[in-house]
């Protein structure tokens, strides 16, 4: 199926519940409580292409975490963005609107309600190759975790 509001091609059915993925693309988050991912393309994958090129590919993840580790990362992101921003320290908003728009349907279903609001946690997750980068090297275009609640919600594509 193809998504239009996240542009993206996916198989509903085709969900995983490991958290290796996770783990490989942010160490720090050890001891995820629970994990939804879903994997796919941006171009029709029934189309004839010599070779899909390498950043055509994406994956998207809700992850369960403690309250805790949610504050970890709010609290390591005000410390990035205070060191590189000339003291900017709070944690960008982001919409429910935006959240929704980024996911595949299969996993919106999968969201909490947020009544704290989302924020971008992407510079805890990020390495030193860039702002929105992975360990594992894929762009990161949606790190947003609930404030005050236990989910974080990922989307990237493979670099």
């Amino acid at each position: 199926m193809r998504d239009e509001a996240s542009e993206r091609y996916f198989r509903p059915d085709l969900v995983g519940h490991s958290p290796e993925l996770v783990e490989e693309h942010f160490p720090v988050l050890a001891g995820v409580e629970a994990v939804t991912v879903a994997e796919g393309r941006f171009t029709d994958p029934y189309e004839r292409v010599p070779i899909p090129a390498q950043d055509d590919y994406w994956w998207q993840a809700v992850i369960e975490l403690k309250p805790a580790q949610i504050d970890e990362l709010v609290s390591a992101t005000a410390a990035a963005r205070a060191s590189g921003h000339g003291g900017a320290d709070a944690p960008e908003p982001v919409s429910e609107d935006e959240v929704l728009d980024a996911l595949v349907p299969t996993l919106e279903g999968e969201v909490q309600d947020c009544p704290g609001g989302w924020v971008d946690v992407s510079p805890a997750l990020a390495q030193e190759k860039g702002p929105d980068v992975s360990d594992a090297g894929d762009l990161l275009e949606l790190t947003a975790v609930c404030a005050g609640g236990t989910q974080l919600l990922t989307s990237a594509r493979d670099m």
